[in-house]
């Protein structure tokens, strides 16, 4: 299959990934509300729902594993395996919810499911960004990619929300399941790319993960963008994830249409700041963007535990949104164009195990929420993250000055 490539630098074997992840990006959001929202309506318990969350998000965990893996095996084919097998998981679920046999361990075990779908696979799909597109256009390309995990933060979960109303949770869970197919479908266009350089090498995962490790860990922009993606993802990605409900339901009392809304307003906030640094293209900067556009995010959460007026929150998630994407652009696009080429892989596995952090900060803002609160627990998480990524700034002055 030859690359084809568009006026602006990208190629059509990127717009078929691109469409494959708006599905099945799309399908994950989907399920995370659906599910996060029955086991809430079930226990109204903030501590089990953070349970869900880790539940979901602990096979980030494996993030080197899977960066070694994207580097060896044929990128395409695995995308496709692990695609195949979240579309059995969640129609499992659906024959199970449509059957009423709905315990709280097979909610845990659906989200468990499709998290080992999910986050092993990340490597892969971001490698095969750069492998697509060139250096050239990668910070067009990972703006445009972002596009769609934008797209699905609008549409996922108010189309979630929406089929839970309409057709209840069995039949969302249907349309889950069929997203999931439809990323698997707009893979096969690209089954003759995305063999990795490095498929045929003779030497151990163990040799290659510890090269790459030491590779990445020897740059200093590389190590300030891990560092502040663990900072996120303990202390802010498990509130998105996590505890929205909480807020809709006990301080702004909205049902699942209003959910959605609070979610669409974060949601189209990240597409339009998405939509402005894809415009920018190949940007000088990137590293100020990564860290304002971080700390920003944390500090419009931070206004939102504040507010008891559902349209003074949709405001505040809408500027938290645009703010928010300056971290999930830039994040990927930094670390690409910081570590060599042949540890791609491996760096985008660190950056998966520093997303790792999600399902441990999931358990201890549920935990500190016991005793103070959902809003004050993540009031003081959402502080903690605009001060650990102002510290990192100064400590890194190398990602500072990143162009």
């Amino acid at each position: 299959m030859t690359s084809t490539s568009t006026p602006q630098g990208l190629t059509r074997q990127f717009a078929w990934l691109w469409v494959s992840n708006l599905f099945f990006f799309g399908a994950s959001w989907m399920i995370t509300i659906i599910l996060g929202w029955l086991i809430y309506e079930v226990t109204a318990s903030p501590l089990l729902l953070s349970v869900f969350t880790f539940c979901r998000t602990v096979p980030m965990l494996l993030g080197p594993v899977a960066g070694v893996i994207a580097d060896r095996v044929h990128r395409v084919r695995f995308l496709v395996t692990m695609a195949s097998w979240a579309t059995v998981v969640v129609a499992f679920t659906a024959i199970m919810v449509t059957l009423d046999r709905t315990p709280v361990w097979l909610i845990l075990a659906a989200g468990l499911g499709v998290g080992l779908a999910h986050s092993p696979t990340q490597p892969a799909r971001t490698a095969l960004v750069i492998e697509y597109v060139g250096p050239t256009s990668v910070s067009r390309a990972n703006a445009i990619n972002s596009l769609a995990i934008s797209l699905t933060q609008v549409l996922g979960p108010t189309v979630g929300s929406i089929l839970i109303t309409t057709i209840e949770v069995s039949g969302a869970l249907w349309a889950a399941a069929a997203c999931f197919a439809l990323a698997t479908l707009a893979l096969i266009p690209l089954r003759h790319t995305g063999r990795s350089r490095h498929a045929t090498r003779k030497i151990s995962v163990l040799h290659q993960l510890h090269e790459g490790v030491r590779t990445v860990l020897r740059i200093r922009p590389a190590v300030g963008i891990l560092v502040v993606t663990i900072l996120a993802n303990f202390l802010l990605w498990p509130v998105y994830q996590s505890f929205v409900p909480v807020f809709a339901v006990d301080q702004l009392h909205l049902g699942a249409n209003g959910m959605a809304l609070l979610l669409t307003c974060c949601g189209t906030g990240s597409l339009l700041g998405s939509l402005f640094i894809a415009r920018l293209g190949d940007f000088r900067h990137k590293g100020r963007f990564f860290l304002y556009g971080t700390v920003l995010w944390a500090l419009g959460w931070l206004v939102f535990t504040q507010l008891s007026g559902p349209a003074g929150a949709g405001v505040a998630l809408f500027l938290a949104g645009i703010a928010s994407s300056g971290f999930m652009v830039l994040q990927a696009t930094v670390l690409l164009i910081a570590v060599p080429r042949e540890a791609h892989g491996q760096s985008l596995g660190l950056m998966q195990l520093a997303i790792g952090a999600q399902p441990f900060g999931a358990v201890v803002i549920g935990v500190v929420s016991e005793h103070i609160g959902v809003p004050n627990a993540v009031a003081l998480s959402t502080a903690i993250l605009a001060v650990g990524t102002v510290l990192v700034a100064v400590a890194v002055p190398q990602l500072r000055r990143f162009r």
